[in-house]
């Protein structure tokens, strides 16, 4: 599944399609219920619905050019680059996650007509609000680092960490740092490394299970 990769036109925000997609990996990435698993329709994934609905779902593997219309103001969206910036400040080999498309993945998935979407939209956007208001975009990596750190034991604070996180280590960027090979292709496989195996090895003894 292609991830974007954003040239210095386009930096701060992937194409409409690539955030759609970093959605359905994001909703599996971090646990999302009914409304994550909405998006992962077009691989044949269909919750039995339970409720008046919210009509049908848009075609995410050729999305209209407005699935549903983007909630976010721009200074939300300014808001948002700025405080995922701060829980994941970039460096030379990890790109900043607003290098990477991480707001237009925001802007998608707190839009998105689905009830998780919908409950995380009126838990972060407060938040949101409150920080936008105080300036965090134009504050200094280390005044936006204690602003973020008053708030650190909030529910909306916590969620906003486990989205971006998530839709970070989806991105091809972030798979690689990781690690994560399961989107390659290969035409063989090898079996788990030795190394693997003697951690497991070593594990089932410490449980000291008689056969």
């Amino acid at each position: 599944m292609k991830s974007p990769t954003p040239d210095a036109a386009d930096r701060k925000d992937a194409s409409r399609r690539d955030a759609l997609r970093y959605g359905a990996l994001a909703a599996a990435g971090v646990g999302a219920s009914a409304g994550g698993w909405a998006w992962l329709s077009y691989l044949g994934v269909h919750p039995v619905p339970t409720g008046p609905g919210y009509g049908p779902d848009p075609g995410l593997l050729d999305p209209p050019r407005q699935p549903w219309p983007r909630a976010l103001t721009k200074l939300q969206q300014t808001t948002l680059a700025a405080a995922m910036d701060t829980v994941l400040p970039g460096d030379a080999r990890h790109p900043a996650p607003s290098v990477l498309g991480l707001p237009a993945f925001f802007a998608e998935w707190l839009s998105a007509p689905y009830p998780d979407q919908v409950a995380d939209r009126a838990l972060i956007l407060p938040m949101i609000d409150s920080l936008g208001r105080a300036g965090l975009a134009a504050k200094s990596s280390d005044a936006r680092r204690q602003a973020l750190e008053a708030i650190e034991q909030e529910a909306a604070f916590k969620r906003f960490v486990a989205l971006t996180a998530g839709a970070y280590y989806t991105t091809a960027r972030g798979a690689e740092l990781i690690g994560f090979v399961g989107n390659a292709p290969s035409d063989r496989f090898a079996g788990p490394p030795a190394a693997v195996l003697a951690r497991i090895d070593a594990a089932v003894d410490n449980l000291k299970i008689s056969s």
